[in-house]
């Protein structure tokens, strides 16, 4: 888990776009304290631990539910999960056997950690494909009815996906609060839901 955070935040630096992804680099140093704290003082230790778990569940349990929804058969995914979701489930459940004596409290510790992931995979129930993106469009001033739309993770990454549209809402929206250039209007953070179809 910490030498894949270190991979992790150094992506994170170079590329982040949202607030969760910069919460990251600061989990992972909380974590690296956290297993040196439980060498020196373990309730302590075991405690922030705990803490750091939560954080990776919370920052992860979104990307895990959408992994395991659209990208389950990805084997290299299954390392992000593993090192950020299945990780801190184990230490989350070791560490409050070793720490907690109230059965309650463990019980409870445990319940919440487990439910976390379950419901970033249940927020993708519906099977809807929900990102934050960058959008171009092409042939806007034309006159013809219908005209292209282009979406990519960020402004210069080679992947995406276009199609063909004639919304006249995008295209006012385009008009209105996109930049000009190069023959084409772009719009930064446009949320692109797409409802997925498959068994």
């Amino acid at each position: 888990m910490i030498l894949v955070g270190f991979s992790l935040s150094a992506t994170v630096m170079a590329w982040g776009m949202t607030t969760k992804e910069f919460l990251m680099p600061i989990v992972w140093i909380a974590t690296i304290v956290a297993f040196i704290l439980t060498f020196v003082k373990k309730k302590i230790g075991l405690t922030v631990l705990i803490v750091t778990c939560f954080g990776w569940l919370l920052l992860f349990a979104e990307y895990f539910g959408h992994f395991l929804t659209f990208e389950a058969d990805n084997i290299v995914n299954w390392g992000l999960s593993a090192a950020f979701v299945i990780c801190p489930l184990i230490l989350v459940i070791l560490s409050t056997k070793r720490l907690v004596t109230n059965k309650k409290l463990k019980f409870s510790v445990i319940a919440i950690s487990l439910l976390i992931p379950i419901i970033g995979f249940g927020s993708n129930y519906d099977k809807t494909y929900s990102r934050t993106t960058f959008a171009e469009f092409h042939r806007i001033n034309d006159s013809t009815d219908s005209y292209l739309g282009r979406f990519r993770a960020g402004p210069a990454d080679t992947r995406f996906f276009e199609i063909e549209m004639n919304s006249d809402e995008v295209k006012e929206l385009a008009l209105t609060k996109g930049t000009y250039l190069v023959g084409h209007y772009y719009v930064n953070n446009v949320k692109l839901n797409v409802r997925m179809n498959f068994s």
